[in-house]
């Protein structure tokens, strides 16, 4: 995939879910990773949308994967906070 589909495909989603339409938030986030996307704020917005469903385990996993590679990130706070609400 070309660095520029797995960005597409990232920012569609960010779109997505911003509209609430969670599952194909997660369908483009997960073509984003698949294609090889680095940007750990992924996490976030996975786990985002993953919460937004009820799908509280995967939402933790996903915040736990964003901690892993940005603990310091502009997010950590955050997430760090919504993790303790789960």
């Amino acid at each position: 995939m070309s660095p520029s589909n797995k960005i597409a495909n990232y920012e569609i989603g960010k779109a997505y879910n911003e509209m609430g339409q969670y599952g194909s938030a997660l369908k483009h986030f997960k073509k984003a990773l698949n294609g090889g996307i680095r940007n750990p704020e992924i996490h976030v917005f996975m786990g985002n949308a993953y919460q937004a469903q009820g799908q509280k385990s995967q939402a933790k996993s996903a915040y736990q994967k964003y901690l892993a590679k940005s603990p310091n990130g502009k997010y950590a706070k955050r997430v760090k906070k919504m993790m303790s609400r789960l």
